[in-house]
């Protein structure tokens, strides 16, 4: 079971109690299309999703079906859209940092660039390696 069907089971057995289909010998491929859908999602998405499901579906007292916290989910970046446009960002912001460099005092070494980039956003940019680069602030 991935962390985010983990998340979204806890929370919403702490709503609603264990589901129908908790002793179902079926539970497995159950859990397995939980995993399918929701791992698509951020932890903190899915969380969310739950809850709002309870807030706004407070007169249900079941555990919901898959496709009620799916509905909850419909406008909600996928992580894979979420990393491209973080990938996106950074670039983009590396393109704006090398072209206004020159205006800086001191100017900036590229590699200073690449690096503030890995810190704050976690992407590499330009062909950075984090892995090489290990350790160069001792």
């Amino acid at each position: 079971m991935n962390k985010q069907t983990a998340i979204a089971f806890k929370t919403l057995k702490d709503l609603y109690g264990k589901p129908d289909w908790a002793d179902n010998p079926q539970r497995k491929s159950i859990e397995e299309e939980w995993d399918k859908v929701l791992g698509k999602y951020s932890e903190e998405n899915v969380r969310e999703a739950c809850l709002r499901y309870a807030k706004f579906h407070n007169g249900v007292n079941r555990f919901p079906r898959l496709a009620c916290i799916e509905a909850e989910l419909v406008d909600v970046e996928t992580n894979h859209v979420a990393d491209i446009n973080k990938k996106a960002q950074a670039n983009r912001l590396y393109a704006y940092c090398m072209e206004h460099a020159q205006e800086c005092h001191p100017v900036p070494e590229k590699i200073s660039i690449q690096r503030a980039i890995w810190k704050s956003h976690g992407v590499a940019v330009d062909g950075y390696d984090p892995k090489a680069d290990e350790g160069w602030w001792k």
